[in-house]
């Protein structure tokens, strides 16, 4: 018997987010044993560089158009899942007709009061889950279904909370700004002690950098290839607050997000506000305000009972198992449909 088709459609990039291009990864290394499961990525440089690097086969679309067409040609679906940020109601219903069973990750709410046969799928929530079903379509709300790769429960499982700090990770995104990273790096390098070492993710094309500017204690990574590790040997991380703060949570390492984009600035107060990480502002900000910054980022450092409540609480969201709880979901989709 032949398995069920399934598609993963998507867009990630430069300006879309390389996290979108890490959650489809997820989603195919789960989904791939158990369905004839099929990609379809809008075209980008560093998205097929990225899906090269995991050895990932993909098909690209230029255009919806392109994407009609391609959806033409290769027939029905048992089920399509669709990850892109900016995505129209109409298009949805598009490409609806061409499956079964239709999920959507509609991280920003943007879609959830429309009917679709499916689900929505909204992890962007500071709660753990909130589902609810509306005549043809469930939305399933919460951290607990947002999708992770099996080595983060692994790691998970090794990390210990540490009341000393001595190594820092800074994750500001798949494709960071170059010169506003090397700025904060070094106002971090200038005042923070000289025990407290510095890993900076510069993402996958990190540009020139000028090693000589700064200290010993800091050093540069390109093209993490197991986020889960690094991020287990961080005690803290400074990351962009978008969707690295749930591989953080996971693992339990207490973060500050310095957001880079105007949905991330909003995310980033919601979590902040819930006790998730402490926002200190979008990263322009930060930079035009290096005394207030470092005030910060040295109250936190000492503050061992926030951080360990930090720890605690986000473990307690983010349990790393939303892929497999998106998979029960169609697995109980196909089923009901056989």
């Amino acid at each position: 018997m032949e398995p069920p088709k399934l598609l993963i459609l998507g867009k990630g990039g430069k300006k879309e987010g390389m996290g979108h291009l890490v959650r489809i990864s997820t989603m195919v290394e789960e989904f791939a044993p158990h369905y004839d499961t099929t990609v379809l990525v809008k075209q980008d440089k560093y998205g097929e560089f990225f899906f090269k690097q995991k050895g990932i086969d993909c098909f690209t679309y230029k255009d919806n158009p392109g994407m009609y067409r391609f959806l033409e040609k290769t027939g029905k679906y048992h089920v399509i899942i669709i990850d892109i940020y900016r995505i129209s109601i109409d298009v949805i219903k598009k490409i609806e007709k061409h499956c079964d069973f239709l999920i959507n990750f509609d991280d920003m709410q943007r879609r959830v009061q429309h009917q679709i046969r499916g689900a929505f799928i909204c992890p962007q929530e500071p709660f753990n889950s909130e589902v609810y079903r509306w005549k043809t379509f469930t939305a399933a709300k919460g951290a607990d279904y947002f999708p992770l790769h099996k080595e983060f429960s692994q790691y998970r499982e090794k990390k210990r909370f540490q009341k000393k700090v001595k190594d820092i990770g800074i994750c500001l995104g798949g494709v960071p700004n170059p010169e506003e990273t090397q700025e904060l790096i070094r106002l971090l390098d200038h005042f923070l002690d000289e025990k407290i070492n510095l890993h900076v993710v510069m993402g996958f094309k990190p540009g020139e950098i000028d090693f000589t500017a700064f200290s010993s204690r800091v050093g540069f990574v390109q093209n993490v290839d197991n986020m889960a590790a690094f991020i287990e040997k961080m005690d803290v991380g400074i990351i962009a607050g978008g969707f690295v703060k749930f591989e953080f949570m996971c693992i339990g390492t207490p973060f500050l997000m310095v957001s880079r984009a105007k949905h991330q600035h909003q995310l980033a107060k919601k979590f902040s506000e819930k006790g998730f990480g402490v926002y200190m502002g979008t990263l322009k900000q930060v930079l035009a305000h290096p005394q207030a910054f470092e005030q910060k980022m040295n109250a936190f450092l000492s503050n061992n009972r926030l951080r360990r409540k930090m720890f605690e609480n986000s473990r307690r969201l983010v349990d790393g198992k939303g892929t497999s709880r998106i998979l029960d979901m169609v697995n109980s989709a196909i089923g009901d449909s056989q």
